[in-house]
């Protein structure tokens, strides 16, 4: 079934969205946490997600199945899922406009397996998007990251320091490929729309102590009356507690040596590029298929 994008009610009031843009497992979850003790902000994640729009809530399901003549009965719900990713910017719209009078912003988190770039377009050019946020993070800790959640089927606050993958080259370039692929018209298609672009690091912006991570949020958000204290702290679990690759990965020596020796260790040790040299494109190609 397929809404109107623009047929919810307009808003009382200017209610924006910050679209937080990344790869799995670059600290998206540590930034919505954060924003979810922010009084302005109403974080509703990855209400797109393929397996679970599991940030949903119950009276949303059931306004939203009421809308739509279906009967949602959980937000792993086939129907549920299928309406919301057949009607992204109508949902998007819909629910900003069932936001508390007391919010302001809300986040959406949008990963490649959610949408396509088409649509993404379609939502930055809306007129209802104020700040585009890209996550980065390291590629080898995204992907060492992903390889602990899939071993251990928990994909939050879950310690697997005890859990040490073994890593596989070709795996890996596949992996670095798709990403990057979904990555790289992301900023043009934001700047297209004459959007603000905001890159926060992992390592530099999020991985650090709650106040300081505030700073920074608002800071590249540009947004200097946003809220400077959380009601809050962080809920979040470290997944490892050691920063060492040696530590994480089983064959991390290895794995080492075969980055080195195919010219793509400093790929892996830096955030995905937004553009990719089409020798490593060919090399990582090769490696992957």
């Amino acid at each position: 079934m397929r809404f109107g994008s623009r047929s919810a009610v307009p808003s009382s009031k200017p209610k924006q969205v910050i679209l937080v843009l990344g790869v799995e497992r670059s600290g998206t979850n540590r930034l919505l946490d954060i924003m979810r003790n922010l009084a302005e902000v109403e974080v509703r994640g990855e209400i797109f997600n393929p397996v679970s729009a599991g940030t949903i809530r119950e009276n949303d399901m059931i306004a939203l199945g009421n809308l739509a003549g279906i009967k949602f009965g959980s937000p792993s719900d086939q129907h549920l899922i299928d309406f919301l990713r057949g009607n992204v910017l109508f949902s998007i719209r819909w629910l900003l406009d069932r936001m508390p009078l007391n919010k302001s912003l809300m986040s959406v988190k949008i990963f490649k397996s959610h949408v396509s770039h088409e649509i993404i377009n379609e939502v930055l050019s809306a007129g209802i998007v104020s700040s585009v946020i890209f996550v980065n993070r390291r590629a080898i800790d995204c992907f060492v990251s992903l390889e602990k959640a899939d071993v251990s089927g928990q994909w939050w606050g879950a310690d697997t320091t005890h859990i040490r993958p073994i890593l596989s080259l070709k795996k890996f370039a596949g992996y670095y490929l798709e990403n990057q692929n979904w990555l790289s018209p992301l900023p043009r298609l934001v700047r297209a729309n004459g959007l603000p672009l905001t890159s926060l690091s992992y390592e530099k912006d999020i991985d650090c102590e709650d106040s300081e991570f505030l700073s920074n949020l608002r800071t590249a958000l540009g947004m200097p009356n946003l809220s400077n204290s959380l009601s809050a702290t962080s809920t979040i679990t470290r997944q490892d507690q050691s920063a060492s690759l040696s530590d994480k990965v089983e064959n991390w020596e290895e794995f080492k040596r075969d980055l080195k020796s195919n010219g793509l260790y400093d790929l892996a040790m830096q955030p995905f590029p937004l553009e990719l040299n089409e020798d490593r494109r060919i090399t990582l190609a090769q490696i992957a298929y």
